[in-house]
């Protein structure tokens, strides 16, 4: 198992120039695009799993001193950090990775800001221990208001503010603003949606941080465009998140899949077909690869009425969001589709992280979910949280607390990607992740003539399982 595997995609442009007739050229700079940062690990990890790096890596290189201004303590005392019950790795001193760390954040000049940082990671991290009360009306209340006081001390807000965000909701109703109690049993995936949100938006905040440092560009016109650097040629890096295949796979699985799966079809056409296709055209002499197609997966993902992106959409925006309800239309649509089956339990394939086997009293929760062939593997996906993962974004009220913050970085952190600037169309998830993934083809596909050097594109892709 690859313990520094890729959470995320990384599309890195290696940006040079070659002047008008000049047999040699000279590197400009580089810049890095991001795909699907995994969020979920941040509050939920399979058994033998550890959450980010990052968490390890403040307790076992920080002061004490630092630790205690920071309201840290031990990775095992902390909701997020011990669920996968792999506090360490075998050979890796998270001390020394830390110091590496540091080291590079001095080198991006981000040195200055890195404490910053780290309260806000801590704060995420307290948050995971925030615990709820059922009041009579079956609403929520906060068990340990300890825990609030340091979450809102870190990151700079009160914690009558946070207390509100945490059990109560604002929501616009004919153009008025109303505010609702939060469900006891919503409150967990509230709390974790917090979290999951900010530390993403702290994630994009140091992309952004390094890619000013590594190239100086211009704005792009709208956030639809890309910012302005087609102008220069580049050779592309791709690393990317390898397929996966857990005990119980979600949204953030589907689309990782998904994205080796176009990956797939670019390398089985670009690399094989497409050379083939040469051979038999200059009358070489060739034996025919069979070459695998799975263009009818990926076809039942984008299709543009009743693609599987679509449905799921539609489902969100339904006045009341059923995962039973998707299924059934999901199902209806693609269930003859060869890639496509149904699933009564999780876990198909070569599936890793089961949960060790325990005697549970009662009865089983039913299992929704669906099975599809990829590539690689068959593997099962568990859809019931799917409809809540798609709609997942900061919530307005997030926002507007964090704005508040006497914390300037956790004011300026807690916008990225809110959308308060410019009205446009709201993206789900899968909405912002297939825009991105065309964008990644397109990358891919600026292949020119060969020996048009102002058209020529090289890339490599570094799988990271």
């Amino acid at each position: 198992m690859n313990n520094n595997s890729s959470r995320f995609g990384k599309f890195t442009k290696l940006l040079y120039n070659v002047p008008e007739k000049a047999k040699e050229g000279h590197i400009l700079g580089s810049y890095l695009e991001t795909y699907l940062l995994e969020k979920s690990r941040v509050v939920f990890q399979s058994n033998n799993e550890r959450n980010y790096h990052i968490f390890y890596f403040l307790h076992k290189g920080l002061s004490p001193e630092q630790l205690k201004s920071l309201h840290l303590t031990q990775a095992k005392d902390f909701w997020y950090t011990k669920q996968g019950g792999a506090d360490e790795i075998v050979g890796v001193s998270d001390k020394e990775r830390y110091e590496e760390l540091a080291e590079s954040m001095k080198l991006m000049r981000i040195d200055s800001e890195m404490m910053g940082l780290w309260a806000i990671t801590a704060g995420v991290l307290n948050m995971g221990n925030i615990e709820f009360k059922k009041e009579g009306d079956g609403f929520a209340s906060i068990k340990n208001a300890d825990v609030v006081k340091k979450v809102a001390e870190l990151w700079g807000i009160t914690d009558k503010a946070l207390t509100e965000r945490l059990t109560t909701a604002t929501m616009m109703v004919m153009k008025k603003s109303i505010t609702k109690k939060i469900n006891f049993d919503e409150a967990p995936t509230n709390r974790d949606s917090i979290s999951k949100g900010f530390y993403e938006q702290s994630f994009l905040y140091l992309c952004e941080r390094i890619n000013a440092e590594l190239f100086q560009i211009g704005e792009a016109e709208n956030e639809e465009e890309e910012p302005k650097i087609e102008s220069h040629l580049f050779i592309g890096i791709l690393d990317v998140f390898g397929f996966e295949n857990f005990y119980i796979n979600s949204l953030e699985q589907f689309c990782i899949n998904f994205t080796n799966e176009k990956l797939q079809q670019f390398f089985n056409y670009h690399i094989i077909r497409s050379e083939q296709e040469e051979y038999i055209k200059e009358s070489v002499f060739w034996t025919p690869l069979h070459i695998p197609d799975n263009m009818a997966y990926i076809d039942m993902v984008e299709e543009t009425s009743k693609g599987f992106f679509v449905l799921l959409d539609s489902a969100c925006k339904a006045p009341q969001p059923s995962v039973e309800a998707w299924m059934q239309e999901f199902m209806k649509a693609h269930g003859k589709n060869p890639t496509v089956h149904t699933a009564t339990q999780p876990g198909s394939g070569n599936a890793r992280g089961a949960p060790k086997k325990t005697a549970k009293k009662g009865p089983k929760d039913k299992f929704v979910g669906f099975m599809l062939n990829h590539f690689a593997d068959n593997v099962t996906y568990d859809s019931s949280n799917f409809l809540v993962k798609n709609n997942e974004a900061v919530h307005p009220d997030t926002a507007k607390m964090l704005a508040k913050s006497t914390n300037p970085l956790v004011q300026h952190v807690s916008q990225i990607g809110t959308n308060e600037k410019k009205k446009q169309t709201k993206l789900s998830v899968t909405g912002v992740f297939h825009k991105g993934i065309k964008m990644l083809m397109k990358n891919l596909k600026q292949t020119g003539e060969r020996g048009d050097i102002k058209k020529e594109f090289f890339f490599f892709i570094i799988y990271c399982c």
